[in-house]
């Protein structure tokens, strides 16, 4: 871990050094430890933070073209049998970026368990009578 990018794990560091040095309690050691497995998690969720997610989302039937494949119908069959209408689209891959967050790297497709194996593009219904909600995807 490279604390000198990180201010807050820099002066963790160095408290940590200053208490050795000094031969400090067992107590502020043991302090300063927690603080600096604090300071590791933050490190952690600020990565977490600088990798963007992909997923974009359009609204309503500007969404329908967002696809990867043909464009996604205006309505879908509710499981009532009404037809359920567009509500928005989420999408990802669009942007031609690499460093994005995607959906197909939240699981491993192994061991008989199917997931997304690229980009992919959701359209969500909401149907008029039952208010259920229905969904379409494809991916690239």
């Amino acid at each position: 871990m490279d604390i000198s990018k990180h201010k807050v794990l820099q002066d963790i560091y160095e408290v940590t050094q200053l208490v050795e040095e000094l031969g400090c309690s067992t107590e502020l050691t043991s302090i300063v430890v927690a603080l600096s497995e604090i300071g590791e998690q933050t490190e952690k969720i600020v990565d977490a933070v600088k990798r963007k997610n992909a997923m974009e989302i359009t609204l309503g039937e500007d969404g329908v073209v967002m696809t990867w494949q043909n464009p996604f119908p205006k309505t879908a069959q509710c499981d009532c049998g009404c037809d359920a209408r567009i509500a928005f689209v989420a999408h990802e891959g669009f942007s031609g970026r690499d460093d994005l967050k995607r959906v197909c790297e939240m699981h491993d497709n192994e061991d008989g368990n199917m997931w997304l194996h690229d980009s992919c593009a959701v359209a969500v219904y909401f149907c008029p009578t039952c208010l259920a909600v229905t969904s379409k995807y494809n991916q690239a």
